[in-house]
């Protein structure tokens, strides 16, 4: 089991690092792509390629999550981890606008697509994989484990976009690939562990007790998750040089010191909750993170260096504490045959609707108000839906 759980750490690793490179990179991509709009609106359209994903995700869970359901989930395993390395090699092929016009934003949009896909079979079906056969306090260990190569993934692509240019931002992308090689030859030494299916329809799933506030705080907790780390390592990278004088090029060096603090603290953090009441520890760090939000923001104005970082500690010490005990309190909820799909669909379609397109709104947002306020209202209210929501659902 540990070099299985390996590959599933380097997989997960490498899903992270292609999508947060991305993100990290797209002020350096938006002009290539989109070199006739203002700088604003380019950065407006490279980041709302991340929301292709409200499509592409939730299709990614229903086809592998089923998949996982009636075979060998390791076997699908291997099936995702081969869509995530192509597409991800894929993405440092991709044309630019100088040499294929508006056809290089359809190539891009149509593998980022694909990826997605793969991408979220391969995540859905890891982190439940890793944590299904363990206690409740075991597993918040290995949930973090398996969240600090999240971490690790964000932290090579904030590295690699730091480093790079508009002429080399295509390697960190080939590396990529070459690494889900190296995790599929892991993958395929290891044996497919033996395990004996009952088939049974998703309707008979359904039609067992699943409250809709339960379902509810599956989709907004699942939006949370990504809005902290989308909002901490990724929006704020291009947001603070919009509202006060600090550079880009200062963030992302913060950013990776940042990221590696949050690698770091990850597992020790996980070892002081595991023996603790999962449920207060879910509830307390949603409330953390709801309160100070609006406050955070609005003197994020004209504000230093050292406001900013403070506040980017806050959000991302009480988002690890949050995704420490997330998954295992989801797998609680959600014990059936079919928590591949009720798992994987209702975090997808909270992290795609909520998460994933937060920086595109909240780049809307304040292109309409020029409010620094604007991403703390966003964090306010998604926070305080799932804390409202876990007190509702556990009632239940």
């Amino acid at each position: 089991m540990q070099k299985r759980n390996i590959s599933i750490i380097l997989a997960n690793m490498l899903d992270h690092f292609d999508s947060n490179l991305y993100g990290f990179i797209a002020p350096i991509m938006a002009p290539l792509f989109f070199p006739k709009q203002e700088p604003i609106v380019q950065l407006i359209l490279a980041y709302s390629f991340l929301a292709t994903s409200s499509i592409t995700r939730p299709a990614g869970v229903v086809i592998f999550g089923w998949l996982a359901t009636r075979y060998n989930p390791w076997t699908v395993l291997r099936i995702t981890l081969i869509g995530v390395g192509i597409s991800t090699f894929l993405m440092g092929c991709v044309p630019t606008f100088s040499s294929a016009s508006y056809y290089s934003a359809l190539i891009l949009l149509t593998i980022r697509i694909i990826g997605g896909i793969f991408a979220q079979g391969e995540k859905t079906i890891a982190s439940i994989y890793l944590l299904e056969s363990q206690s409740n306090k075991h597993a918040v260990m290995t949930n973090a484990w398996f969240e600090s190569s999240v971490i690790i993934g964000c932290a090579m692509a904030s590295w690699a976009a730091s480093s790079i240019s508009e002429h080399t931002w295509r390697i960190p992308f080939w590396c990529g690939g070459l690494l889900a090689l190296y995790t599929l030859f892991l993958r395929y030494r290891q044996k497919q562990p033996e395990i004996s299916l009952k088939p049974t329809s998703f309707m008979d799933s359904v039609n067992q007790k699943k409250s809709l506030r339960s379902v509810l705080f599956l989709i907004f907790s699942g939006g949370l998750y990504y809005v902290v780390y989308d909002l901490s390592f990724i929006l704020m990278n291009s947001f603070v040089p919009l509202v006060t004088d600090i550079s880009w090029e200062t963030m992302m060096c913060w950013n990776t010191f940042l990221l590696s603090f949050d690698m770091i603290i990850f597992v020790p953090v996980a070892y002081i909750i595991w023996r603790h009441d999962i449920g207060l520890i879910k509830q307390l760090s949603a409330l953390m993170l709801a309160l100070p939000a609006i406050p955070l923001f609005y003197f994020m104005q004209d504000a230093s260096l050292l406001y900013v970082l403070l506040a980017r500690f806050w959000i991302v010490i009480w988002g690890i504490v949050f995704s420490s005990v997330l998954n295992v309190c989801l797998l609680k909820m959600f014990p059936d045959r079919h928590k591949y799909l009720w798992i994987g669909l209702g975090t997808t379609v909270g992290s795609t609707l909520i998460g994933r397109s937060m920086s595109a709104l909240c780049l809307w947002g304040w292109h309409q108000t020029h409010l620094s306020v604007v991403p703390g209202i966003y964090l306010f209210v998604v926070a305080m839906m799932v804390w409202l929501l876990s007190q509702r659902a556990e009632q239940v």
